[in-house]
């Protein structure tokens, strides 16, 4: 990443795992299991905005609706 802006796939990705890992902390996890997912949310992001910064904005948009569709 260039710069500290994320494309709107990777923010609007990045904003509900927050929100999904904040509701996590409040509730009974290991912290092994918190902190995979905060892996697997940073690789994620990574990947997104990768795709939006190579001008594959669309298949950004589709990697985060697909698993909504399925």
């Amino acid at each position: 990443m260039n710069n500290l802006t994320l494309c709107p796939p990777a923010f609007l990705y990045l904003l509900f795992s927050m929100f999904f890992t904040i509701v996590l902390s409040l509730t009974n996890v290991y912290l092994h299991s918190m902190l995979f997912h905060l892996f697997v949310v940073a690789v994620w992001t990574y990947i997104l905005q990768y795709l939006c910064e190579n001008k594959f904005t669309n298949m950004s948009w589709l990697l985060l609706i697909l698993p909504l569709c399925l």
